[in-house]
Parts: C-alpha cells; sequence; structure tokens
C-alpha cells in the first residue's frame, strides 16, 4: 500500500475517490510528486524516506540539546532514538507502518522545536503550518496542535500561539475536509 499508493497518484488517480486510504493526503501526495519528478523507481521512495528520516533525526538532535545542552548527551539520545526505531523487531525508519506515521512524526518534532527557538511572526507561523501538516498526515498528531501553542504560550506569545494554532487547525481541517467535500467520501 505505502509504494503502489503514490504509484497510482504519480499515474493520474484520486486519492480517496480511486485509492482508498486511511491517512491524510500529503504523504502519499508526496510520494507521487516524487515518483513524477525523478521516475517511477523504488529508488525514489526510498530517498525521499531517506531525507525525510534525516531531517526527522536532526530534529532530534535539535530538541535533545534544548534539553540536555551538552552535545554528547544530545548525541547519545538521538543515537538510542535512531537504533530502537531503526532496528528494533518492526521498527524499519524507511518503510514504517505508515509513511503518514514517518511525516507526521517529523513534522512533529519541527513544528515543536520551531515553536521553541524561532523568534517572531514567522516563526509562529512555520510551526503552525507544521503542526497542521502532522494532523493532516495522520489524525493522531492532531495534538499536536495543542503542544505547539502551549510552547508558544509559554514563550509570552499568547496571540501568537492562537495564530498558530488557528493556522494549524485550517491545514489538517482542509487536509481532510476538502477530499470529502470533492469527492464526497
Amino acid at each position: 500500500r505505502e509504494m503502489n499508493t503514490p504509484l497510482r497518484l504519480a499515474a493520474g488517480e484520486s486519492l480517496y475517490r480511486d485509492v482508498g486510504s486511511y491517512y491524510g493526503p500529503w504523504p502519499p501526495y508526496l510520494d507521487a510528486v516524487a515518483l513524477r519528478l525523478l521516475g517511477v523507481h523504488l529508488d525514489v521512495l526510498f530517498f525521499v524516506r531517506a531525507v525525510i528520516s534525516a531531517l526527522g533525526i536532526e530534529a532530534l538532535r535539535r530538541l535533545a540539546l534544548r534539553v540536555s545542552r551538552q552535545r554528547a548527551v544530545a548525541a547519545a539520545a538521538t543515537t538510542l532514538a535512531l537504533a530502537l526505531c531503526a532496528f528494533d523487531r518492526g521498527g524499519f525508519w524507511l518503510f514504517p507502518y505508515s509513511v503518514a506515521a514517518l511525516e507526521g512524526a517529523v513534522a512533529s518534532w519541527w513544528a515543536l522545536l520551531v515553536a521553541l527557538t524561532v523568534p517572531g511572526a514567522g516563526g509562529t507561523l512555520a510551526a503552525g503550518l507544521l503542526a497542521g501538516l502532522a494532523a493532516g498526515a495522520k489524525l493522531e498528531f492532531l495534538p499536536v496542535i495543542a503542544v505547539v501553542a502551549a510552547a508558544l504560550a509559554a514563550r509570552h506569545r499568547a496571540s501568537g500561539a492562537a495564530a498558530s494554532g488557528g493556522l494549524a487547525l485550517s491545514v489538517a481541517a482542509l487536509s481532510w475536509g476538502l477530499p470529502w467535500a470533492v469527492f464526497g467520501t
């Protein structure tokens, strides 16, 4: 399913109308765009997932560094997370049970990191967009919106927290609502 769905989307079929999915639209369409741009090869999906995984590893490293302030501790925590995700039974980082889980988790980590570190309206909107994309990838990431809003509010930006939460909810609602409105499913 995780490899066939983007292939069918790249061939012109529509998600939810022609191709069923339990998850949000962003992950399969991202893969479909990559297949259209780079060619229809399994290596393309490996490449996309490797890039997303590398972004996830970097987000985890930066979050761990914020907690510990020591590079060695952050590196150890990131290495442990990588080992558990990549080498644990059933833990295939590049091809997890759901690409939406991988992309939603990585978007969640970056949303939190941006909310904690990037100042100003740009950071607030970026955190909201990333949280919305996470929730739009998989509904289980909907609470990320509240976490990001709380992180922004803790930095004394209550209005930014509201704006970020509103943007995130809008992106998530469009992700899930637009296909229902268009295709009636």
